[in-house]
């Protein structure tokens, strides 16, 4: 109808209005299958513009309808809608309770590929709380089904989910190859989500190696791809890897440029994930600028960034492996990935 057809064209805030007033239609007139779909439709375009909470409030609104009606593939979809946004907002352990209840609903009733998704999802989560075994085993068994399926760029989120994981283990070597293969699928699946994924994955390993040209490029063409088709997350990440970049180059005489551009690149980050409410982003942000800021000598904003992440992480939960700040050996740097 004319919302989709507006949320198709980028009219994001008619698409809102008219899906709010199809799902108040359909209450009014004893119809709550077209309710649940409007409100469904809704929390999609609040979530694709950045109002997370909101689209995390029309999740459950829908969800709670599909419960009363029993419908079990809307329950799946709600929950695994609520799960998603749960976790770009930080609420890193109720995301793991939608997840793991779609997991088992799935499994009960015999869909394999929805149990695929809601253990790539369960990776997702546990890769940013820190239970990097706990994800490494949910993807063992979301990958054979994903790939038997034929989903390339399910199976691309999947790879890229796993070098992240292989990355915070600081296992390098398997994780570029990873990263590099979620890139290949994401290519050939044509989907810009999962190759701005990739690329911020990619990049953020070759930094590790330090492969500081090649990650710096993986960024840019990521910011590019993400803000073309406003993924909002992307983009965060891009800026993140770009700081992240110009800090671990910011050498020599060009030690003070390098910082600023750090500084610049950490900031437009941290002003994104909180305006949208990327909670953990929000917190890498504030660690990196913290990290940028000190060796600026600017000790009183350093500690005022560091305590933001630290409150951060406290209420999220977020536990980054070891493996996401270990510097590349300059002597290395000639012949990594």
């Amino acid at each position: 109808g004319s919302a989709g057809a507006a949320f198709c064209v980028g009219q994001h805030p008619r698409a809102i209005d008219h899906y709010r007033r199809a799902a108040e239609l359909s209450r009014s007139g004893g119809w709550p299958q077209a309710e649940g779909a409007a409100l469904g439709n809704l929390g999609m375009v609040l979530w694709t513009v950045g109002r997370l909470p909101d689209a995390a409030e029309v999740y459950r609104q829908s969800l709670a309808l599909d419960r009363e009606r029993g419908d079990l593939r809307g329950q799946l979809a709600g929950l695994s809608n609520l799960g998603i946004v749960s976790w770009e907002l930080g609420q890193l352990e109720s995301a793991l309770a939608c997840h793991q209840t779609v997991a088992r609903l799935s499994t009960d009733a015999a869909q394999p590929v929805h149990e695929a998704l809601a253990l790539l999802n369960l990776a997702l989560a546990y890769r940013d709380l820190g239970r990097f075994a706990d994800g490494l085993t949910a993807l063992g068994r979301s990958l054979p089904v994903l790939r038997e399926h034929g989903d390339q760029a399910a199976e691309s989120f999947a790879l890229d989910t796993l070098a992240g994981i292989e990355r915070e283990q600081g296992r390098l070597a398997e994780a570029v190859e990873h990263a590099r293969d979620a890139l290949t699928l994401a290519e050939k699946a044509g989907d810009q989500r999962a190759e701005v994924d990739a690329r911020n994955t990619l990049g953020s390993i070759r930094r590790l190696l330090g492969r500081l040209d090649r990650a710096g490029a993986e960024h840019r063409a990521a910011l590019l791809a993400a803000r073309a088709i406003d993924y909002r997350r992307g983009e965060v990440e891009a800026l993140l890897g770009l700081a992240a970049q110009a800090a671990a180059g910011a050498v020599g005489a060009g030690v003070a440029a390098g910082l600023d551009e750090a500084a610049r690149y950490g900031t437009e980050a941290l002003t994104v994930a909180g305006r949208v409410g990327f909670a953990v982003l929000e917190g890498d942000s504030c660690a990196l600028l913290a990290d940028v800021e000190r060796r600026r000598d600017h000790p009183e904003r350093a500690d005022d960034y560091a305590r933001r992440a630290a409150g951060s992480r406290q209420r999220t939960g977020h536990r980054p492996g070891p493996g996401r700040q270990t510097p590349a050996p300059p002597a290395e740097r000639s012949h990594q990935r």
